[in-house]
């Protein structure tokens, strides 16, 4: 009998590709169904150039793929174990864990509120483990 390796049984995604932001965005949208257990979204950010400017961060879930049904999940039935700080003139580097079987189907990132005139260079990848069987 030959048994998967470790890595045979995660999911990697790549929610953003690395990207110039300098307003709001949403990332690619991602399918939770066949996963299970901690889903771990890692985002990285470069300084955003500016002492006075911020962009405001926030996963966001769905049972659909169409936008205007998209809602932050954060502190909704302790699905997160920790929430995405405003993104400031920093180096950024944020791990979240969503709780994939608390979840709706789908997850994105969603930056949704930028103050003053900053400019960043931002990536999101996420891992899970996928399904037995």
């Amino acid at each position: 009998m030959v048994r998967p390796s470790n890595l045979d049984v995660l999911q990697h995604f790549q929610l953003q590709a690395p990207k110039t932001f300098s307003a709001t965005g949403v990332s690619s949208t991602v399918d939770l169904h066949g996963l299970e257990g901690d889903l771990v979204v890692t985002v990285s950010a470069t300084p955003i150039g500016s002492s006075t400017a911020k962009m405001m961060l926030r996963l966001e879930q769905s049972e659909t793929t169409k936008a205007e049904d998209f809602e932050e999940i954060f502190d909704m039935q302790n699905m997160v174990e920790s929430s995405l700080p405003d993104l400031l003139n920093e180096s950024y580097f944020r791990q979240v864990i969503v709780k994939t079987d608390a979840a709706m189907r789908y997850l994105r990132l969603n930056i949704y509120n930028v103050v003053g005139n900053p400019s960043t260079v931002l990536c999101a990848t996420a891992v899970a483990v996928k399904k037995n069987g």
